[in-house]
């Protein structure tokens, strides 16, 4: 499946929500703009997110290849973060 965009980013950030909501305001802006809906590569839900150290590697790998943009949300954490 290919993606508009990965989002890359520290869990920690998104404690209190605030990854997810930056990526909901980037989506509704997407929509206003190109008219159909962004898909993101967006890891935030168990469901639909990373299950486990076994597969997070492939699933990142997957994802960055099948991306057409790359989004850093680079703070302290992130940079503290050993991925």
């Amino acid at each position: 499946m290919p993606y508009d965009l990965f989002i890359s980013y520290s869990r920690r950030d998104n404690h209190d929500g605030h990854i997810t909501q930056l990526v909901d305001r980037i989506k509704a802006d997407f929509a206003r703009f190109a008219h159909r809906d962004l898909v993101p590569f967006f890891d935030v839900s168990p469901e639909d997110g990373i299950k486990g150290m076994e597969d997070w590697r492939q699933k990142i790998l997957r994802g960055l290849r099948e991306s057409r943009l790359l989004l850093v949300c680079l703070s302290p954490t992130y940079l503290e973060s050993e991925y």
